[in-house]
């Protein structure tokens, strides 16, 4: 690094090798961070991946027998607890989040089977960073894995090992190119950034400084004047001390600008604003104060369809090949079960009835199959969505529906309780939009109630009757 040194004596040009340069600015520009890194000292960069990672592990899933599809072992919505016949999928919802950020990570994830005679006990999350593929020489293709533990390497046969890669054009066989690496510069800049800031105020606001002193001046003067420098101003201590000390003895020279320029530059939003955009992670979600509740709520959306859903998809479908073929069972990731879609469908519905002047445009079926529910007996053929033509004693049904509503809730026992249970969490929370997950409350009345609390009303008239929304 060349500077210029200015002295009581003159000018004098330097190449300052790049043990000086770390010293001066307290940091080794040579040093780049790698994804891995990344995620462990930059918190951005971090926070992305894990909502990626535990977003998808949260997406509902059933588990049903290959041969019976209508046959649901395991319902996330439903069950508690893995079945007896399913105890070794006890750890499947860590699996599925250490696979979405692994993938992220390193373009690879890896889980053992742990076998006994045949019969399979168990999923053991795999490193990636513990193994390797072992390829056949003539043909390419992947034979076997080796991992190393303790020094030493244990070799497994290929069919003993989930492997799941990351989706790359640019490579045939093997992990891909991680979305991570992409971001990894971003990264890096915000580390920098943060290092160059922590390492500031830690020396008390003191920007980066070449003390000049007279030519000649021997090594051990030159040590006293850096540690009596230092001594005087280094330290968040020492921020703002004043010195006086003899003006034709020493000269002063800072480098680079301070913490109060980088406040223009904008660089920390911009780079997490790429972190996300490679990330495929919409900023209302990873920050707050990004959008209005308007554009959050597409977001969400964009983020479900766009990232998150297919990304299952492609996990699923390795897991079925893998490890459920060989159990006769076969695991489907349900998303549009989500309150989020949920909703996104019904507006959407809702919209589409605008066009065709309220006439019906689906029954009650086909409502509960576009929601992920079973359907009804009977009610293929009632219309449902979109429907403003009534005669006139319904008309005076409906009426008197509402008029009943204003005295009593027309909700079960356990409707009721389930309003209780939310209004005690958002109490609980202190937050009105706090996540809650249904069981009995009607889709229509949760929507509702939800589009009450978002629009601001008290929690008091936002459970109040009349339900007929």
């Amino acid at each position: 690094m060349a500077v210029q040194l200015i002295s009581p004596n003159g000018t004098k040009n330097l190449n300052l090798t790049q043990d000086y340069v770390q010293q001066i600015f307290g940091y080794d520009a040579s040093k780049k961070l790698t994804a891995l890194q990344a995620y462990t000292r930059n918190s951005f960069f971090r926070a992305c991946i894990d909502l990626r990672a535990s977003t998808l592990s949260q997406v509902p899933f059933t588990i049903v027998r290959a041969d019976r599809p209508d046959a649901v072992i395991y319902d996330t919505d439903r069950d508690y607890d893995f079945p007896d016949e399913l105890s070794w999928m006890s750890n499947m919802h860590d699996l599925i989040f250490n696979t979405e950020a692994s993938l992220v990570l390193v373009g690879s994830a890896y889980m053992g089977k742990i076998m006994d005679r045949g019969k399979l006990l168990g999923i053991q999350w795999f490193s990636p960073g513990t193994v390797e593929e072992i390829y056949d020489r003539s043909t390419g293709q992947i034979t076997g894995f080796k991992r190393k533990i303790g020094g030493k390497y244990n070799t497994y046969d290929a069919e003993d090992v989930v492997s799941i890669y990351q989706t790359d054009p640019l490579t045939e066989i093997g992990p891909g190119n991680p979305i991570g690496t992409a971001a990894r510069i971003n990264a890096d800049v915000l580390h920098s950034l943060n290092t160059y800031l922590d390492n500031v105020l830690d020396n008390g606001l003191l920007k980066a400084t070449l003390v000049g002193v007279p030519f000649g001046t021997p090594k051990e003067e030159r040590d006293r004047v850096e540690r009596k420098w230092f001594d005087w101003f280094g330290g968040s201590k020492n921020g703002g001390k004043i010195k006086v000390v003899e003006a034709d003895a020493v000269s002063v020279q800072t480098i680079g600008d301070g913490v109060e320029s980088l406040g223009n530059l904008k660089l920390s939003l911009e780079q997490r604003e790429m972190i996300a955009s490679v990330m495929g992670i919409p900023m209302s979600i990873i920050m707050s104060n990004a959008a209005n509740f308007a554009t959050a709520k597409q977001d969400d959306v964009s983020f479900y369809t766009k990232t998150i859903i297919p990304q299952a998809n492609r996990i699923a479908m390795k897991l079925n090949r893998s490890i459920f073929a060989q159990t006769g069972y076969r695991i489907s990731f349900e998303p549009q079960r989500l309150e989020t879609l949920q909703r996104h469908e019904v507006e959407k519905a809702t919209s589409l009835s605008q066009l065709t002047g309220g006439a019906p445009i689906l029954t009650v079926n086909e409502a509960r199959a576009m929601l992920g529910f079973d359907p009804i007996d009977g009610s293929a053929e009632q219309a449902v969505i979109g429907s403003n033509l009534t005669t006139p004693e319904e008309a005076q049904v409906q009426d008197q529906a509402r008029s009943d509503a204003q005295s009593e809730s027309p909700l079960s026992a356990e409707q009721e309780g389930e309003i209780k249970a939310w209004r005690k969490k958002i109490k609980n929370a202190k937050d009105p939009l706090v996540q809650f997950n249904r069981e009995h409350l009607p889709l229509k009345i949760y929507l509702a109630i939800r589009d009450r609390l978002e629009s601001g009303l008290e929690v008091s008239e936002a459970f109040s009757p009349p339900w007929d929304f």
